[in-house]
């Protein structure tokens, strides 16, 4: 090539595809943090598919560390080391969840056992809106009920009633009594992985102290520590000082930003972040710990500290910070983030964001494996990584929205990071909760500010009550102003409807080919990127044309929830018409209607029921009408007529009442079309003793409905006892089921032999949970329903149970598919 000037350039020409291979390499070299945490990342995700193969993935790790050891050449040597830290990391999470689970406190909590704990106290106590505490306990040793003394090294998740006074602090020696229990896995379709979230906190049981009795504090005995000693009494040093200044909404919000502890904040705010997009904002992390490092840093400087010793004395900051907040994957990962930024600048060494983020990753995986599957660690580290990626494109984007000026030039970049951030985050965001947050960029442009404002204003008022206390009161009133005008818009922007579409649930490929595609179209200039949109786009319209004609849905879906001991089942035909039977208990502390079914709904995209049919009026079976009907649109409420004062019905015919709901009563004989093409017919009660029945015998003027769709049937009879079975059998024949909805959750008052064998029921479910005070279901009626061939299931042992029928075929199985007794 000839120059301006005349002379001769050699100019150098690569293929694109081995520049972009050799930009890979080159970008994998300089980052060796990144490429280790995706390699433990990878092996702690295998270790996840074949569970019980530590000793594999040791050998695997000893071979491959000799073969980069001895490999020759360098890339074989290299790839050696990058698989033996695959199988390192699988044999290191394996031998951390065996550890986990057969700890001798996992295995009693396995059988329910009630048992004497004792140990101390590894975190300040969480105090809840209705007054209930909890906290989680170390565990040195226990007594099973055989009074035998065994030790033990895990960790209780301990919940206190509110009517247990009995004060307690981190550190102190305490000892429990109580039924331990298992953590919950999710068990209905929507549910909240709980087991894998206290696992991922090495929390193996879970117990709940009825009386003071039970719980017992080793007065003088207090466990000497760092968390003990310093960060529990600034943590209760900080609660009084904002309950003492603020109203209680806008300290259980100032102590979710500061603390992270948002077990008191007000759950309309928590909803209406949520909708809005912006719940990030309720996360500590990045936010927090910047305002961290400024406060530490002008500290140094106004008390005029060495160099030296300004580092050590941040880093020291921001650890004694981290175990402030819970030690949380977000606010480690921004705490370890910045420490490697500070300690690059100290010693003049050029940061890099993507080692700094990979380095962080790895250090709390190997701390925590189980952290890889929880959405906080998720959501956290695909935000920076996003921020990082997308970033540039998004302010290219936005660049002519805003205009020049100094703020123009701030709101253009808090609107680059909040897009990217959202972008990348968007699947996960679908993927766990269902949601698509539409309006997330402009409730960003208003709450991060405010947010941060509140944030730096908190901090200030923390500061001065510690120091200076006669400053405090400005800064707190302030504090207060920014919340308040947080809450004032989070909540106004919600009644105005501006709230998140709820996608519902869809399989990962199709949510991750739609944000291929999205990918495209944002970077749509490039070449690649058009590939990329036009091929992920016709994989979509592919999926979305043939899913249905390949899938068609079945005749009929019947959902039996496992609520406990009570009642709740979704029936839907292959038309989509719902009848929702009975909607579980709901007691102070749960409701069946917001925890168990209307996640469901939101899953499944059931925006109306067609009918909800009460089958009796005990608390049980009606106690989650209330919520279903304030949330979810209802075409006719059916009910058997018998006076009912629990609180689900009474509550819950004032609200249909108000909603112009129609209600019915129903009688035998009666057909319900609301399952078209399906037909259901009323079996019970009759009129003459329905006539006569009054609470004080609901069981049996129980609504007993049989379900018949294309030659399946299916029989729902609710709390029914002897007396109305007895009623039953003059239908003789007619009875004979496929599926029996076993009545009175399997109490031995019903399901009598004349019953059973007049039913003969294939499949019969039982809906109550693995422990209960009435030890249902009765060994007697699971006896006499297995010897008549039934195959047995119960809700509390495999969760929700699903009945699918199609093409005139019936498939029964437990939702997660688990072992059943």
């Amino acid at each position: 090539e000839l120059g301006a000037a005349g002379e001769r350039r050699e100019v150098k020409v690569t293929h694109l595809g081995s520049s972009r291979i050799a930009f890979l390499a080159e970008t994998i070299r300089r980052r060796p943090a990144l490429l280790g945490a995706l390699a433990v990342s990878a092996g702690i995700l295998l270790s996840r598919r074949a569970e019980g193969a530590a000793n594999l993935w040791l050998v695997l790790s000893a071979v491959f560390v000799a073969a980069a050891l001895f490999g020759r050449p360098r890339w074989l040597s290299g790839g050696a080391v990058v698989l033996a830290l695959v199988f390192a990391a699988a044999f290191w999470a394996e031998s951390r969840r065996t550890s986990l689970l057969n700890d001798p406190v996992a295995a009693a909590a396995s059988e329910g056992q009630r048992v004497w704990c004792w140990g101390d106290v590894a975190e300040e106590p969480r105090i809840r809106l209705d007054g209930r505490r909890s906290f989680t306990l170390r565990v040195r040793g226990f007594v099973d009920q055989k009074a035998e003394h065994r030790a033990s090294s895990a960790r209780i998740f301990v919940h206190l009633p509110r009517w247990v006074r009995e004060p307690v602090h981190c550190g102190d020696e305490v000892a429990v009594h109580g039924r331990l229990r298992s953590p919950r896995g999710p068990r209905n379709p929507g549910d909240f992985d709980y087991r894998a979230y206290l696992h991922a906190r090495a929390v193996v049981a879970t117990v709940y102290v009825n009386s003071g009795e039970h719980l017992r504090v080793v007065a003088g005995a207090k466990r000497r520590s760092v968390q003990a000693a310093l960060v529990a009494p600034v943590q209760r040093f900080v609660l009084r000082k904002l309950y003492a200044f603020l109203p209680a909404r806008e300290a259980g919000l100032l102590q979710g930003l500061l603390l992270g502890r948002r077990e008191l904040l007000d759950p309309e705010i928590r909803n209406a972040f949520a909708e809005l997009g912006v719940v990030h904002v309720l996360a500590v992390s990045g936010l927090h710990v910047g305002y961290i490092l400024l406060v530490l840093a002008v500290l140094a400087a106004v008390l005029r500290v060495p160099w030296r010793w300004r580092w050590p004395l941040v880093l020291a900051g921001l650890a004694f910070y981290v175990l402030l907040t819970g030690a949380k994957p977000p606010v480690v990962r921004a705490s370890l983030m910045a420490a490697v930024f500070l300690l690059a600048e100290c010693f003049q060494r050029r940061y890099d964001l993507f080692n700094g983020l990979g380095l962080a990753a790895l250090i709390v995986l190997v701390w925590q494996p189980q952290q890889i599957g929880q959405a906080g660690f998720l959501l956290s580290f695909a935000a920076v990584a996003s921020i990082a990626l997308f970033y540039p494109k998004f302010r290219e984007l936005l660049a002519p929205v805003f205009p020049s000026s100094g703020i123009g030039r701030w709101l253009l970049n808090l609107a680059a990071v909040s897009l990217a951030a959202t972008f990348g985050t968007l699947p996960l965001t679908v993927l766990y909760f269902g949601r698509l947050p539409v309006f997330s960029l402009p409730a960003n442009l208003v709450v991060v500010p405010l947010v941060g404002a509140a944030v730096a204003l908190g901090l200030a008022f923390v500061f001065t009550a510690a120091v200076a206390p006669f400053l405090a009161g400005p800064f707190a009133t302030a504090a207060w102003v920014a919340l308040w005008l947080v809450e004032r818009f989070a909540t106004s922007a919600q009644k105005l409807g501006l709230h998140a579409i709820h996608t519902g649930h869809f399989p990962v490929p199709v949510v991750v080919l739609g944000w291929v595609a999205f990918l495209g179209l944002v970077f749509a200039r490039e070449r690649w990127g058009r590939v990329l949109a036009a091929l992920s786009a016709l994989l979509l319209s592919n999926w979305f044309v043939w899913q249905p004609l390949l899938s068609p849905p079945p005749d009929l879906r019947v959902v039996f929830f496992d609520v406990g001991l009570g009642d709740a089942a979704l029936l839907r035909s292959g038309s989509g018409r719902t009848l929702l039977i009975d909607t579980g208990e709901c007691t102070e502390h749960y409701d069946a209607g917001s925890r168990v079914i209307l996640p469901y709904l939101e899953r499944e995209r059931i925006r109306r029921l067609d009918a909800v049919l009460i089958s009796h009026g005990h608390q049980d079976h009606v106690g989650g009408l209330p919520t279903v009907l304030r949330h979810v649109e209802v075409g006719r409420l059916f009910w058997n007529g018998v006076p009912s004062d629990a609180p689900g019905w009474v509550v819950g015919s004032r609200v249909a009442d108000s909603l112009g709901v129609p209600v019915k009563v129903l009688r035998a004989g009666d057909t319900l079309a609301v399952l078209d093409p399906c037909l259901a017919v009323v079996l019970a009660p009759d009129s003459g003793f329905a006539a006569v029945a009054g609470p004080e015998n609901q069981n049996n003027a129980s609504l007993v409905v049989f379900v018949r769709c294309g030659g399946t049937s299916v029989l729902f009879t609710g709390d029914a006892e002897w007396p109305e079975e007895d009623r039953l059998l003059r239908y003789g024949r007619l009875l004979r089921t496929h599926v029996l909805k076993v009545a009175h959750h399997g109490s031995s008052t019903s399901t009598r032999p004349e019953f059973v064998r007049a039913s003969q029921p294939r499949v019969a479910v039982i809906s109550a949970s693995r422990f209960n005070r009435f030890g249902f279901p009765a060994g007697s009626v699971t006896r006499r329903l297995k010897q008549a061939g039934a195959e047995l299931y119960q809700t509390g042992l495999t969760g929700a149970v699903i009945a699918e029928v199609k093409s005139g075929r019936t498939r029964v199985r437990p939702w997660r598919r688990a072992k059943t007794r």
